[in-house]
């Protein structure tokens, strides 16, 4: 995540959203008074390639107040652990955003990557397992406080190219390139609805109702 406060915003990043690349683009604005949080050595390396801040300020600000000390700032963090870190004037005025994603096609996304790393050897083992909803409960604690709308907008990753300049233009900085960050983990060659069946599709949706209510995407 990113707290600048050279542009006044809070970028939260959610999981399975190209946040990791959105991140990297947003460095290269920051100033070095904002909080940049770690992300992994091989993004790191990247972000330094694209010209990007690496991580710093995420131990200590001076932006913390006092529900702050001993706490740091770290890579997807939620919205109330960044209030309480934060004063009431940064978190009114600061413009807040996350990028969110298609429910049913994050799932298969997830479901994906943990694939590759020999966990599950079927989409339905997968749902079986219950292990989909640990995207899901991360993505709600990132963008909402006690289960309502916490932040200002929600940028959809199926729109990436429009939300970006959209985004920049609202910063006054010029739309960057975006690093192609944690790519390659889908390799399935469908689409997300042929992996569902009717039941796991209504599971997902009951579990996602939040962000529905938000964003309307359709099955």
């Amino acid at each position: 995540m990113i707290l600048s406060h050279s542009k006044q915003f809070i970028f939260f990043k959610t999981p399975k959203t190209a946040g990791t690349s959105v991140e990297i683009a947003l460095s290269k604005i920051c100033s070095d008074i904002d909080v940049i949080t770690p992300i992994t050595k091989a993004d790191e390396k990247l972000r330094i390639s694209m010209e990007g801040r690496t991580a710093q300020n995420h131990k200590s600000s001076l932006w913390l107040n006092i529900r702050g000390k001993g706490y740091r700032f770290y890579n997807h963090m939620g919205a109330h652990e960044v209030r309480a870190l934060v004063s009431a004037d940064v978190w009114q005025s600061y413009k807040k955003f996350a990028f969110v994603r298609n429910p049913w096609d994050q799932v298969v996304s997830g479901y994906y990557m943990k694939k590759r790393s020999g966990k599950y050897t079927s989409f339905d083992s997968y749902m079986s397992s219950g292990s989909w909803k640990k995207n899901a409960d991360e993505t709600k604690a990132i963008c909402t406080l006690n289960g309502e709308r916490a932040l200002d907008h929600y940028y959809q990753y199926e729109r990436l190219e429009d939300a970006i300049q959209h985004l920049f233009s609202e910063l006054d900085s010029p739309t960057p390139e975006l690093a192609k960050a944690k790519a390659g983990y889908r390799q399935d060659g469908g689409n997300y609805q042929e992996h569902f069946t009717n039941k796991q599709q209504q599971e997902v949706t009951t579990y996602y109702r939040w962000l529905l209510d938000i964003v309307p995407y359709e099955f």
